[in-house]
């Protein structure tokens, strides 16, 4: 088998052996060898249980993909899609008021910057905030792929003006380059060289805006008796400081987390998912804002409140130990194999849908990521307009395929 097809057939489980690996270098650079076993079980537990389901299943994962109902979705629909979207970040936008990031820019104070970015969610409804984040994590990375993927390129390019301007208003580093994820993965498995180039470079200006804009000693104000620094030297702590955060903080925050729990923190045994809070009487406890007060108690007796997310698997170590390692393994073995099966015949699309999202297993539990996360959406969306990307050929959709 040609390796191409190797890689497209088994990327899941080579991307996720990647997010292991940058997990075990930032464990490692925190505490050494202390937790690499820990590590080591849940990884044993993904690939053992992935192998046993995918070879069980593997008759039934092409049946599955074959038994998808044909979408007959109209440009009505994505022209409703859009409305609602565009729509929604207008309302969003004057409920906020005078520009978040113009504020932002205004402030002269690490902790008052924070602020202003907090209260954005703080002081919205519920509601709100959670069509924000489907938006921002589903539906736009969605649209704006599936309108370049279809050469729409006047709405394209006014959707994708539309969405930049309302991800940088948020004030969030993180939703720049969710928005564009699925694009840029597109535009670089096909080749489209100087549009990746194009997105790459508004993907990094927006950034290091939004870092500008939330670090004032980066703009020259004395911050507690520090002084101000060169513009190349903090630009250079920008730098560093966004390698840290992708390649070192995943891993020192599992660290974090293996240290306190149980030893400071005891196991919740079931406790400590979000989603049962529904059954009544569950009692739920928040450990990665228990902790977060822990590890930056500076910052929470300065009245910020903040959240320590981490692996989705150390989620069910919290709550269980040792077998909650085994038991996110088996997770996570499930999961991709149910994935599997709904892109049993879009290997291209699984790569350019599924690449960020499992990325993020690395700081976010599973039910977070499908829905606040934006990744089950996605995975709707997909099998709804699934052969709008590819109407010439209705059955077949492959990664080679231009």
């Amino acid at each position: 088998m040609h390796i191409r097809q190797i890689a497209s057939k088994n990327y899941l489980i080579i991307l996720y052996s990647g997010v292991i690996l940058l997990l075990s270098y930032g464990l490692m650079k925190t505490s050494g060898s202390e937790h690499i076993s820990k590590l080591i079980i849940h990884f044993i537990s993904f690939v053992v249980s992935y192998l046993i389901l995918r070879n069980f299943f593997a008759d039934r994962i092409q049946s599955i993909s074959h038994k998808l109902p044909p979408d007959k979705i109209s440009d009505k629909v994505t022209y409703a899609f859009l409305i609602f979207i565009i729509g929604f970040i207008l309302f969003h936008l004057v409920k906020l008021g005078r520009n978040p990031l113009i504020r932002a820019f205004e402030t002269t104070d690490g902790v008052e910057a924070a602020l202003v970015r907090q209260n954005l969610t703080s002081e919205s409804e519920l509601t709100v905030n959670y069509i924000s984040q489907f938006l921002i994590k589903g539906l736009i990375p969605f649209f704006l792929m599936f309108l370049f993927f279809t050469n729409r390129k006047f709405l394209f390019y006014f959707f994708l003006t539309v969405s930049l301007f309302y991800a940088i208003s948020l004030l969030q580093k993180n939703f720049c380059v969710t928005i564009f994820a699925p694009l840029l993965i597109l535009l670089l498995v096909r080749r489209k060289w100087i549009m990746s180039a194009l997105i790459s470079f508004i993907v990094v200006g927006s950034v290091f805006t939004l870092i500008f804009a939330s670090n004032p000693e980066m703009r020259g104000y004395k911050q507690k008796g520090v002084p101000p620094t060169a513009f190349t030297d903090n630009l250079g702590n920008g730098i560093t400081g966004m390698i840290n955060r992708s390649f070192v903080l995943p891993g020192k925050i599992v660290s974090a987390w293996f240290s306190l729990v149980p030893e400071k923190y005891p196991y919740l045994n079931g406790h400590g998912y979000h989603f049962l809070s529904v059954i009544p009487h569950y009692k739920y406890i928040d450990y990665s804002r228990v902790l977060y007060d822990d590890l930056y108690a500076n910052y929470a007796q300065q009245g910020l409140k903040g959240t320590v997310n981490t692996a989705s698997f150390v989620y069910d170590y919290s709550n269980f130990g040792i077998i909650g390692l085994i038991l996110g393994g088996m997770i996570i073995a499930c999961l991709f194999v149910f994935i599997e099966s709904i892109f049993y015949q879009a290997a291209l699309l699984s790569v350019v849908l599924n690449t960020l999202p499992v990325l993020m297993l690395s700081s976010g539990a599973i039910p977070t990521l499908m829905f606040s996360g934006g990744w089950g959406i996605m995975i709707v969306c997909f099998i709804f307009f699934r052969t709008r990307f590819y109407p010439a050929s209705r059955t077949s959709i492959l990664i080679n395929k231009n």
